[in-house]
């Protein structure tokens, strides 16, 4: 152990969190603004748009790995009330015990998940750590015992369907979806930069953003108080959005074009709200504390990646992705 920590301490020593890069982080975390925006939605710009059958067979091309299905799975999960039993059950259930005979001789309760794949895992899973052990496994293969709510869980893998991309026939109308979209989101895009320059000019001559916006034909809108990484009705969680709105102020009022999951936004800001000095003096000792702690973790996972990097370790996250990759090159050979 005392080996160990010698690797970390040149990195850990040159950890140096001055009270002005402890005020900056608490401001950062804690402080909020308001903002008025207009959103430009793409959906308005969807009338008149044609799809030709050349665009989508290209789009359907480009991308084939966004559509590929994933592995899916169907498992049995059993569970028993305690360590001992979930490990007899294991023994009995991995030499090939029938899973509805076992489970009545257990009193166990048995719950079948129909097929799910890593994406949207089954509820029944109690854990990341099972969900990896039955997707790396193979038909008739059992994983666990892990402890649940519930009790401890046995699972045993009833069948696997491998990756694959869905012929464009039977998803033709999917991919003029995405296409139509993309043209209109393109539209949408440019829309918003000319309505940008409008707002600007005017703006600089005194108008006011929101009679500006609705001579131009647009709605808008005003926030409430909100924090960094906190949701925006009609705007959801949009990181772009949140820190164009923490960098304008009094004298850069207007934001450029921003892209958002609901489409280009226009950003005005009305104000912004500092800390609490009061309370930021009670917790700065152990908020200090608490950033110092976060930044020793982060320090010692650089150093472990390095090394991993060095040593060329693989970590089970890897594994899947190589899976992952060989399934997907499988399909593109067979195309």
């Amino acid at each position: 152990k005392i080996k160990i920590m010698k690797l970390f301490a040149p990195q850990l020593q040159a950890i140096d969190l001055s009270d002005e890069a402890v005020r900056k982080e608490y401001e950062h975390r804690n402080q909020k603004v308001q903002v008025s925006y207009t959103l430009i939605t793409p959906a308005t710009f969807t009338s008149g748009i044609a799809a030709e059958a050349k665009e989508l067979n290209a789009d359907f091309d480009t991308h084939r790995e966004e559509l590929l299905e994933p592995e899916m799975i169907n498992v049995t999960v059993v569970t028993v009330p305690d360590a001992d039993k979930a490990d007899e059950l294991y023994a009995k259930l991995s030499a090939g015990a029938d899973v509805a005979a076992t489970a009545k001789e257990f009193n166990a309760t048995v719950k079948n998940t129909g097929f799910f794949n890593m994406k949207s895992p089954s509820p029944e899973l109690s854990s990341l750590e099972l969900l990896q052990q039955v997707f790396d496994g193979k038909s008739g293969d059992v994983a666990g015992p892990i402890q649940s709510a519930q009790g401890y869980q046995v699972v045993k893998i009833m069948d696997k369907k491998p990756a694959f991309t869905p012929e464009f026939e039977k998803i033709r109308d999917i991919v003029k979806d995405a296409v139509l979209k993309d043209k209109a989101s393109k539209i949408a895009a440019d829309k918003a930069a000319g309505f940008q320059k409008v707002l600007a000019e005017k703006i600089k001559a005194g108008a006011d953003f929101t009679l500006s916006a609705k001579e131009l034909g647009l709605d808008a809108k005003q926030t409430t108080f909100f924090g960094m990484g906190e949701y925006i009705p009609e705007i959801g969680l949009s990181n772009e959005f949140i820190t164009t709105a923490f960098n304008l102020g009094k004298d850069n009022r207007l934001s450029q074009v921003v892209i958002t999951p609901r489409g280009p936004a226009i950003l005005y800001w009305i104000a912004t709200q500092p800390i609490d000095e009061k309370k930021f003096e009670e917790v700065k000792k152990d908020f200090t504390s608490s950033l110092y702690a976060e930044e020793r973790v982060r320090v010692m996972n650089n150093v472990i990646n390095a090394l991993r990097e060095k040593a060329d370790l693989e970590d089970y996250l890897a594994r899947i992705k190589a899976k992952q990759d060989a399934v997907r090159e499988k399909m593109r050979v067979k195309k």
